[in-house]
C-alpha cells in the first residue's frame, strides 16, 4: 500500500464515493497515522459515521475541527462544528453541546464573507428548529435563507436538504401540495447521483417520510419505500433503512398488515438500541400503538411506560387511556399535546383533536368536545386529504351520537366509514362501524346495525384487533335487547340510557361508575345531561328520571 498520505486520502475518499466504509476507514486511518490532516480527519469522520462507531466519529469530527481552526480556515472549521452538532443528535440527542457546536459555527462565520457553510449552517438551524421546536415560519425562514446562499455558492447538497426542511414546514402546515412537491423534488436528488453525502441523503428522505406520515399519505409513502430501501441497501446505509422503519409501519398497519408492522418495528428498535439509541423512540411508541390496536393492553402500558416522558408518546397514552375507561387522564394527555403544538401547525393538531374530542365525550364534556371537533373539521377541509376528512367525519358522528342528534351521526358516521375503507383502513373503518351500528340501533334500524357490526366483527378478526372483536361480538350477542329498546325522547345517547337504567335500578354514582368502568366524575356529567333533557330537577330529579325509564320501557317495574 502506498504510504504517501495525500494518496490514501485520495483512495479514501474515493472508497467513500462507492460506499466502501471499511475500506476507507482503513485507507483514511492510515493516512493520518503519521501526518494529521484536517482533510483526512473530516473524511474519516464520516465513513465511522457509516459504520456506527459514535467515539470514533466524534473524535474525527473534533480533530478536523481542531486543526481547520489553528489553520484559520474559518469556514471549514464551522464545517466541522455543524457536522458534530449533528452527530451528537443523531447518535445520543445531546442537544444541548450540539447547540454550544452550532454556536461556535456561528462566531466562525457570522460577519465573515458568504461561504457555503452559510447556508449549511441555515438549513441545519430550520431542520432543528422545525423537529425540536415546532417553529413552521421560523424553519421556512432559514430554509429559504440556505437556498438563496445555496443559489449562489453552492453545492446543491444543501440547496436540496433546505427544500426538503422547507416542504416539510410547509405539510406540517397544511400547504400539502407545495410541501410535498418539494420534498418530492429533493427526494429525487437525494437517490441520484448529484448529492454525494450520505447524512443530506438520509436527512432528505427522513423529511419525506415523515412529511407522508404526518398527512397519511400513504400511497406516497409506498411508492418512496421501496425506492429509499433499495438504495440504502446499495449504499450500504442500515441507518437509513432504520429511520425510515418506523413510518414503513404506520403505511403497514393502516392497511392492517400488522405481522409486517410489527416486524418492521421490532428491528427498528433492536438496531436503534445498538447504533443510535435516540432513534429508538419513534419505534417504540409505534410498536405501543400497535400493540393497542391488537388489544394487548399490559403489553401496551409497558412499551408506553418506556418512552412516557416522550411527547410523541402523549397520544398514544391517551388512547390506552381511553381504552382503560379512564376517560380523566385521556383528557388530560390529548389537553396537553394539542396545547404544545403551535396553531399553524396544522397537521401535528389534528390527531391531537381527533384524540381529544374522543376523551372529552368519554368524559362527558360535550361542549370542549365540539370546541375541539370544530378545529378539527376547519383542518380536514383545508388539508383535504381523505384519512383527515375520515377523522373529522368520525369525531362528528360520535359527537351528535352523544347530543342524541342521531341523523346528523348516521350521515357523518357513513361517511367516515366510506372515507376509511377507500383509504384502505380496515382497522380504523371497523371502529366507525362500530359507533354507526350504535347509531342505526337506537334509531329502530337493527338489521342496519348488524349489517355493520358483523362486518366490523370480521375485519377485527382478520387483522388481530381482540379487543374490537370482543366489542363487536358483544353487541351482537346483546342484538335483542338493543332491537327491543324504543328509543328514549329528548334525544338521550346509548351510553346515557345504559346510565339511566342504572340509576332506575337504584345504583349509586360510585357503583354506576364500577359497573361501566368509567370515573366517578363522568358518570356525574352523565347523570346532569340526563336530567337537563328530561327536565327533571332538584331534590327528586333521580325520583323523576327513574319514572321516565319505566314510561320508556327500560325496566318493567314502576317506580
Amino acid at each position: 500500500m502506498d504510504a504517501d498520505p495525500a494518496v490514501l486520502i485520495s483512495r479514501g475518499e474515493d472508497a467513500l464515493r462507492r460506499f466502501a466504509w471499511d475500506e476507507a476507514r482503513d485507507l483514511l486511518s492510515e493516512a493520518i497515522a503519521d501526518e494529521a490532516s484536517a482533510e483526512g480527519f473530516e473524511l474519516l469522520a464520516r465513513a465511522c459515521r457509516w459504520l456506527n462507531d459514535e467515539a470514533a466519529t466524534l473524535d474525527a469530527d473534533e480533530r478536523a475541527f481542531g486543526l481547520f481552526e489553528r489553520a484559520g480556515e474559518h469556514a471549514a472549521a464551522a464545517r466541522m462544528a455543524i457536522w458534530l452538532a449533528l452527530d451528537l443528535l443523531d447518535f445520543s440527542g445531546q442537544s444541548a453541546i450540539a447547540n454550544g457546536w452550532l454556536q461556535r459555527a456561528h462566531r466562525l462565520l457570522d460577519a465573515r464573507p458568504l461561504t457555503p457553510e452559510h447556508g449549511l449552517l441555515a438549513a441545519v438551524e430550520a431542520y432543528l428548529r422545525l423537529m425540536l421546536h415546532n417553529d413552521g415560519p421560523g424553519a421556512i425562514a432559514l430554509a429559504d435563507r440556505a437556498i438563496e446562499v445555496a443559489s449562489e455558492q453552492g453545492p446543491i447538497d444543501v440547496e436540496m436538504v433546505a427544500r426538503a426542511v422547507k416542504g416539510l414546514a410547509l405539510v406540517t402546515m397544511g400547504e400539502i401540495e407545495r410541501g410535498m412537491s418539494l420534498l418530492d423534488e429533493a427526494s429525487t436528488a437525494a437517490l441520484g447521483e448529484e448529492i454525494a453525502n450520505p447524512t443530506v441523503r438520509s436527512t432528505i428522505l427522513c423529511a419525506l417520510m415523515d412529511g407522508c406520515d404526518r398527512v397519511r399519505d400513504f400511497d406516497r409513502a409506498s411508492q418512496w419505500c421501496a425506492r429509499i430501501r433499495d438504495a440504502a441497501e446499495r449504499w450500504g446505509l442500515p441507518a437509513v433503512i432504520t429511520a425510515c422503519r418506523p413510518h414503513y409501519a404506520v403505511v403497514l398497519a393502516w392497511r392492517g398488515e400488522w405481522e409486517a408492522a410489527e416486524a418492521e418495528l421490532t428491528a427498528a428498535i433492536a438496531e436503534s438500541n445498538v447504533t443510535r439509541p435516540p432513534m429508538a423512540v419513534e419505534g417504540i411508541v409505534r410498536l405501543a400503538e400497535l400493540r393497542l390496536h391488537q388489544g394487548r393492553i399490559s403489553d401496551a402500558r409497558e412499551l408506553f411506560a418506556q418512552v412516557e416522558h416522550e411527547g410523541l408518546a402523549q397520544l398514544g397514552r391517551a388512547e390506552l387511556a381511553l381504552a382503560e375507561g379512564d376517560a380523566e387522564t385521556a383528557l388530560d394527555l390529548a389537553d396537553r399535546f394539542v396545547r404544545r403544538i403551535p396553531n399553524d401547525d396544522r397537521v401535528e393538531r389534528a390527531p391531537g383533536l381527533e384524540v381529544l374530542a374522543r376523551a372529552c365525550l368519554a368524559a362527558g364534556e360535550l361542549e370542549r368536545a365540539a370546541t375541539a371537533a370544530a378545529e378539527l373539521r376547519v383542518i380536514a377541509s383545508a388539508i383535504g386529504t381523505a384519512a383527515l376528512q375520515a377523522a373529522a367525519h368520525f369525531v362528528d358522528g360520535m359527537l351528535a351520537e352523544a347530543r342524541g342528534e342521531r341523523q346528523q351521526a348516521r350521515v357523518a358516521l357513513e361517511d367516515a366509514v366510506d372515507l376509511y375503507a377507500r383509504e384502505g383502513a380496515p382497522f380504523e373503518t371497523g371502529r366507525a362501524r362500530i359507533e354507526l351500528g350504535r347509531v342505526l340501533a337506537a334509531s329502530g334500524a337493527a338489521e342496519p346495525a348488524l349489517r355493520e357490526w358483523r362486518s366490523a366483527l370480521t375485519t377485527f378478526e382478520a387483522i388481530g384487533a381482540q379487543r374490537e372483536a370482543a366489542i363487536a361480538a358483544d353487541l351482537l350477542s346483546r342484538t335483542a335487547e338493543v332491537s327491543s329498546t324504543p328509543a328514549l325522547p329528548l334525544g338521550l345517547s346509548e351510553r346515557e340510557v345504559e346510565v339511566l337504567r342504572l340509576i332506575a335500578a337504584g345504583r349509586s354514582n360510585r357503583e354506576i361508575a364500577a359497573e361501566l368502568v368509567l370515573s366517578v366524575r363522568t358518570v356525574e356529567r352523565h347523570v346532569s345531561n340526563i336530567y337537563a333533557k328530561l327536565g327533571a330537577t332538584g331534590k327528586s330529579a333521580r325520583a323523576a328520571a327513574t319514572a321516565h325509564a319505566f314510561r320508556a320501557g327500560l325496566i318493567s317495574t314502576p317506580p
